[in-house]
């Protein structure tokens, strides 16, 4: 098993069967990825374990003023993979002020794709919002030139981000499934600010090709569909 903590320095560790750190990866079990390497990890994070031993997880990086939310691939020995993207990292820049990688699946060929959040603040006058973000990546860690290649919704091909009605903010994305003909169900927290701190479960369903899934959602929306908890019975 793999798992994933991010008290400050984030951290990969595996452990064996037993529960203790796996000798045999990294340095005694664990991966410490500091401020120093720009790549950040979340709690939470989504985390896979890879067929040769290895890990994938979702992950944001810093670079120059610019933030890409992506994915982070390490060998069996928790070496970061150069082959992947750039030194084991492969990221698209997210134009928010605040972008976090929640959500990771990998499809059959073994590429990777990653859901999270791109929070931005705009004058005091106005809420602040948060976008889902989806991309979906090649093997090698290339943005996949077929989804949202159309730019229907913001972003350049391979990224994707997905905005609630006007008015509402999208909070953290919790969980990301990748269905067998490649479309993409995302789960997440949505705030409506005109009910602040009442949180609803906000769910997005995209086809393979990056658009709205138009069975899905309600007419004015179709691909989203957001729900009250606390209205819902059962």
């Amino acid at each position: 098993p793999v798992t994933l903590n991010a008290p400050g320095d984030s951290v990969i560790a595996r452990l064996d069967t037993q529960g203790r750190f796996d000798p045999t990866f990294a340095v005694q079990g664990r991966v410490f990825l500091d401020n120093g390497t720009s790549i950040l990890l979340h709690a939470n994070t989504g985390l896979h374990l890879m067929p040769d031993n290895g890990v994938m997880a979702a992950a944001s990086r810093s670079s120059l003023g610019a933030v890409s939310l992506g994915a982070l691939r390490l060998d069996s020995a928790g070496t970061p993979i150069p082959g992947f993207g750039t030194g084991g990292f492969a990221g698209s820049v997210v134009e928010g002020q605040l972008v976090r990688g929640h959500g990771l699946d990998i499809d059959a060929l073994g590429a990777p794709v990653v859901a999270g959040l791109a929070r931005y603040f705009p004058p005091a006058s106005q809420a602040d919002r948060c976008n889902f973000c989806v991309l979906r990546f090649t093997t090698n860690g290339s943005p996949d030139p077929g989804f949202n290649v159309l730019g229907t919704h913001p972003g350049a091909p391979g990224t994707a981000e997905v905005s609630f009605p006007s008015g509402t903010s999208a909070g953290n994305v919790q969980a990301l499934r990748q269905r067998e003909n490649g479309s993409l169900l995302l789960a997440g927290v949505v705030v409506d600010p005109a009910q602040p701190g009442v949180e609803q479960v906000g769910l997005v369903s995209l086809l393979a090709d990056g658009v709205d899934d138009p069975r899905f959602g309600e007419t004015d929306t179709p691909g989203r569909l957001s729900l009250n908890p606390a209205g819902i019975d059962g």
